[in-house]
């Protein structure tokens, strides 16, 4: 009886609080701020997941969402730029863009790791082995 209670909404949280939770949760991808947002405490939403498997599941797809956004403004910022204002004394004279060379870094390792992952080829008793960084040779 007592989980049961911790899936039921706080006094003043809206009756559909899990759907504004999720809308919520898709665009910030972070629970605490979510739960706020919906005016619900974080602990509801985890008992919720912990027993609603539809819930969980909404959660992970809600979750993908969030780090598309992030992975889209990765690749606007490594792309694209950024522009920044350029002061001299004491004033804007000019701006500039600024691109992120390490997001397009990770932005192409995460892409095409077959090319831009870290590796080292090294030899040992006239055999040549090479040697992935953060190859999972599970995959394989």
């Amino acid at each position: 009886m007592a989980e049961d209670n911790m899936t039921e909404r706080k006094p003043n949280a809206p009756d559909n609080w899990p759907d504004k939770f999720l809308a919520s949760y898709r665009k910030c991808g972070n629970i605490t701020k979510a739960a706020k947002a919906t005016r619900v405490d974080r602990s509801t939403v985890y008992a919720r997941r912990e027993s609603d498997p539809e819930f969980e599941k909404a959660m992970l797809a809600a979750q993908e969402e969030a780090v598309d956004l992030l992975e889209e403004e990765a690749r606007r910022r490594a792309a694209d730029g950024s522009v920044k204002p350029v002061f001299y004394q004491g004033k804007q004279v000019a701006t500039v863009r600024e691109y992120s060379d390490t997001l397009l870094i990770v932005l192409l390792k995460a892409n095409r790791p077959e090319k831009y992952r870290e590796r080292a080829d090294i030899t040992s008793g006239g055999e040549q082995i090479k040697a992935y960084v953060g190859f999972d040779t599970e995959a394989v």
